[in-house]
């Protein structure tokens, strides 16, 4: 290990010292990785090596691979590092900051090129968290959340908003206790706080809970070990939105594990074995957090919660109206696909983190969406569109309707090997048995049968 990290070390030094000589900044996507291989030497999970797991960063230039099994042809070797390959300009599989099959491997990818304000260690720590997700799938693939249940969450209910809080105040006081009798007091009271709202939800809202901790909140909490910017999981203050569920697990998830490291440092190795199926189970079954007593919760407290909570709700609603109408309201062409029942659209891949659910129908995605029906297939990248439901889900029931405002000029249209063609900045679709409409300001797409008359 001492070996390996000295060669990391060397070949970091080697890309700062060229582009000194050179007179110019190092590339962006070797310094991130540069960066990632010195933290990745740290000891952080049992079992976990992301020094052995492929990467894929794009830097706004070039997109580099590392440790690839079986690079893409297109990526060419970099001199001076045989694991190391580059592509010129974007490449397709690198979507976002996230896991994903890159030429038969599962890789963890960065999109940093956006990103110039954090500095290269930084973003490093961001890949180490991908790369983690990387290692779940592979060695603990029930440690994570079924997404559809985000969109079924009951947002809208105060009584659930303010014992949501209540819980996570109680765990950022046992976070910041000084002594370990207040610690577990406390992490005893968010536990006990968590059972009474449980019992008023359904499974599949409370295993989204769970299943994200798991997933994002482990993630998290191996990011913030090796950060340069780390910061409270918790910080004073912090109450999350009544729709910031799954940003709420990330939190939540990596101050259980910091709970755990303190009070059962035994609980990575009961978690891997699956004795355990969730963090706050595996709290639970600390002696010291079960036999604790005290930490109540004031009645002024839960009255100020419940108050605050349908405040925030009705903001809410009122937010959501406001959203719709601020995309409906978007200068410019607009792209609007009408599938019929037999030709509905569905959910291929889509950003969880950049979704914003409007209606019981209807969901904003503001970064990325792919959505397919066998015959044709859409994307929708780095701008926002509104899908329609048909179903008590408003996604995996079937789109009916996707609507795309606010376009920079009027979409491409072709044809291609008996396919209608549509392209557009951020869109792109390929459309089987479609018919073409259009107005002054919008194309209308319409996929399967025909209305009857």
């Amino acid at each position: 290990m001492r070996a390996l990290l000295s060669c990391r070390l060397s070949w970091t030094l080697l890309v700062l010292a060229c582009a000194a000589a050179c007179g110019r900044q190092p590339e962006r996507g070797q310094a991130i990785i540069a960066a990632y291989d010195e933290i990745a030497a740290a000891d952080l999970w049992p079992g976990f090596a992301p020094d052995s797991l492929p990467l894929a960063v794009y830097d706004g230039r070039t997109t580099y691979l590392v440790r690839h099994p079986d690079p893409p042809a297109e990526f060419a070797p970099v001199a001076g590092r045989p694991d190391l390959w580059s592509y010129d300009g974007h490449y397709d599989a690198v979507r976002a900051n996230t896991s994903t099959e890159i030429g038969g491997a599962l890789s963890a990818t960065l999109l940093g090129g956006s990103d110039t304000t954090h500095a290269p260690a930084t973003l490093a720590a961001v890949l180490l968290h991908e790369a983690f997700h990387v290692y779940q799938r592979q060695k603990h693939p029930a440690w994570q959340a079924n997404e559809v249940e985000l969109f079924v969450y009951p947002v809208e209910d105060a009584g659930l908003l303010a014992e949501r809080r209540l819980e996570t105040e109680a765990l950022r006081r046992a976070l910041g206790a000084h002594d370990e009798t207040a610690r577990a007091c406390w992490a005893g009271r968010a536990l006990a706080l968590r059972e009474a709202r449980y019992a008023d939800m359904t499974e599949g809202s409370i295993g989204y809970e769970r299943g994200s901790e798991l997933n994002e909140g482990l993630a998290r909490y191996i990011q913030t070990r090796v950060s340069a910017e780390a910061q409270a999981v918790l910080p004073e203050g912090r109450t999350f939105a009544a729709d910031d569920v799954r940003a709420r697990a990330y939190a939540v998830g990596a101050g259980f594990a910091e709970l755990l490291d303190a009070l059962a440092p035994d609980w990575k190795t009961r978690l891997a074995r699956g004795t355990a199926t969730s963090l706050d189970e595996l709290l639970r079954d600390v002696p010291a957090v079960e036999r604790a007593a005290g930490c109540a919760v004031t009645a002024d407290e839960r009255t100020t919660a419940r108050e605050r909570a349908e405040a925030d709700i009705a903001e809410l609603l009122e937010r959501r109206a406001a959203l719709r109408s601020e995309f409906m309201a978007a200068a410019g062409p607009r792209l609007v696909i009408e599938a019929a029942d037999d030709a509905l659209l569905w959910p291929e891949r889509f950003d969880p983190s950049n979704v914003r659910r409007l209606s019981a129908t209807e969901v904003l995605h503001t970064r990325w969406l792919v959505l397919g029906n066998g015959g044709s297939r859409l994307e929708v990248l780095d701008r926002s569109a509104l899908s329609e439901g048909v179903g008590p889900h408003p996604l995996f029931n079937g789109v009916r309707r996707l609507t795309v405002t606010g376009l920079a000029g009027e979409p491409t249209v072709r044809e291609a090997e008996g396919a209608l063609v549509i392209e557009a900045a951020g869109f792109e679709g390929t459309f089987h048995d479609a018919r073409l409409e259009r107005d002054s300001t919008t194309l209308v797409v319409r996929l399967g049968a025909e209305p009857s008359d």
